[in-house]
């Protein structure tokens, strides 16, 4: 258990010496703005200023284009005193922070070894913050907490969680709803004596059933 706890602790500390690398970058100017978030984020002004971009087309165009979860998040925090600029600043930490305890959970669902959970995590923040999708703050940033969040709960067989975090997905980066689909559906079948067969148990049949129709419907809004 102490074990478990060191390499979890370390995971996190290193999830957040990455995290104070990227906020010294990111407010090191108060003009400096990743550059996938100067086309999906700037709009999001509008919430705290109602009148920004007049007749402006293009920024009508990226307002059509986001997702409806992440305006909604963003709209909130405007509610709250937080403009869009600096919260999308802001929320690369905790989307970091959440990514690296759901990684090393999935890596204790299928190598319950502590040391192998801290190194697939250390893995994971390098190449996290060694590209722009996670500091963008866009809805590329939220594919990683919530797919490993959907794969954790599948492998711990957490129907409710794991529905609520296809359901974020489908909200905050509608793309990735299909690979999380498909995993749905090739999870169903298991190799057997040479032979591709199809599960018995109605649980997890009625649960693929239930799961897609939730999110077809979700995409069709």
């Amino acid at each position: 258990m102490l074990s478990r706890t060191f390499w979890f602790s370390l995971s996190i500390v290193f999830s957040i010496l990455y995290s104070i690398l990227f906020l010294q970058i990111a407010f090191g100017s108060e003009y400096s703005i990743q550059d996938d978030a100067r086309r999906i984020i700037v709009w999001m002004m509008r919430f705290s200023d109602s009148e920004l971009f007049p007749d402006d087309f293009l920024m009508n165009y990226y307002q059509w284009l986001t997702p409806s979860g992440l305006a909604s998040l963003y709209k909130l925090m405007s509610m709250v005193g937080i403009n869009a600029i600096v919260f999308n600043k802001l929320v690369p930490i905790a989307l970091g922070l959440i990514s690296t305890i759901y990684c090393y959970r999935v890596s204790l669902q299928i190598l319950p070894v502590p040391l192998a959970g801290f190194i697939s995590t250390l893995f994971l923040n390098q190449n996290l913050w060694l590209k722009d999708d996670l500091g963008s703050g866009t809805p590329r940033g939220f594919l990683y907490p919530l797919f490993l969040a959907f794969i954790y709960y599948l492998l711990r067989s957490s129907t409710i969680p794991c529905l609520l975090s296809l359901i974020l997905l489908a909200f905050f980066y509608p793309p990735s709803v299909l690979v999380a689909s498909g995993v749905l559906v090739l999870r169903l079948f298991s190799w057997n004596n040479q032979r591709l067969r199809l599960t018995t148990d109605r649980k997890e049949i009625v649960f693929c059933i239930v799961s897609l129709l939730v999110v077809f419907l979700i995409l069709l809004t």
